[in-house]
């Protein structure tokens, strides 16, 4: 049987690559090592963001032509089927117990997922401390835990689903509010327009019944005026027949009067 421990790393960060892949697949998927060396049996944990270590089991791994669907990207590596969450650390937890001496505690850089066999974990002076066989008989004693681990998985999955299902409703809401408010400024526009058209439409109106007023006034002085000439064409016309010239002569024998009595 294969004993050994492959580590990956979920980094810091929601938008994080590592974070949005973990999410989609992580608890049933991994990507093996650059070098393909992890084995079926091995325990894999994900140190994820220096808050918490997640144990699972490596129960199978697949050729990169097998590569499941959901996982969205091409590699020539291989693919660490998991088992379901079998024990869940805080990072204290951690690297003050079951993990102190494991590799990258405590601290440690975010780097490419590691493997090494119980053989070399023994043997390599850097994790001497690390009590592997302690680790193993721990681990192995929690199928009590796996059910609870589940329970938290399932309870974990639901706070997501209603976190996306508040922002999904959150986004419609504003996507609502943006559009009545949209459609509240065409109306308020379209009125405004109307508003203007109709004022527009009186001063025509006035500007139109100025000029019409103007208009009658000059054809009551243009008929006004042609009266007048008809009169005195009239007027001419008598005065050529000699209808006036009797007072002419009337005139003139008075003025003669006035002189001889003077």
């Amino acid at each position: 049987m294969n004993i050994g421990l492959t580590i990956a790393f979920i980094c810091n960060g929601d938008t994080h690559p590592t974070f949005i892949n973990y999410k989609l697949f992580g608890k049933k998927y991994w990507d093996d090592t650059q070098n393909n060396n992890s084995k079926i049996g091995y325990y894999f944990a994900y140190y994820f963001q220096k808050k918490y270590v997640y144990v699972h089991k490596i129960v199978n791994i697949l050729q990169p032509i097998d590569r499941p669907s959901d996982m969205i990207w091409d590699s020539n590596r291989q693919i660490l089927c998991l088992s379901e969450q079998i024990k869940k650390f805080t990072w204290n937890e951690w690297i003050s117990g079951l993990g102190d001496g494991a590799p990258y505690t405590p601290n440690y850089r975010m780097t490419q997922t590691g493997s090494w066999s119980y053989s070399e974990l023994q043997n390599h002076k850097k994790y001497s401390t690390f009590n592997f066989i302690n680790f193993k008989n721990i681990i192995d004693q929690q199928p009590a835990n796996i059910a609870i681990n589940n329970v938290e998985a399932a309870i974990e999955e639901e706070d997501d689903d209603m976190e996306a299902y508040l922002k999904q409703k959150q986004e419609k809401m504003e996507a609502y509010i943006k559009a009545e408010q949209a459609e509240t400024d065409r109306i308020m526009k379209a009125m405004e327009a109307k508003k203007i058209a109709k004022s527009v439409g009186l001063l025509r109106e006035q500007a139109r019944d100025t000029i019409l007023s103007e208009i009658k006034r000059e054809e009551d002085e243009i008929t006004r005026r042609q009266a007048n000439i008809a009169v005195l064409r009239n007027e001419i016309e008598a005065t050529m027949r000699g209808d006036f010239d009797a007072d002419p002569i009337k005139q003139k024998d008075y003025i003669v009067k006035l002189i001889i009595e003077f």
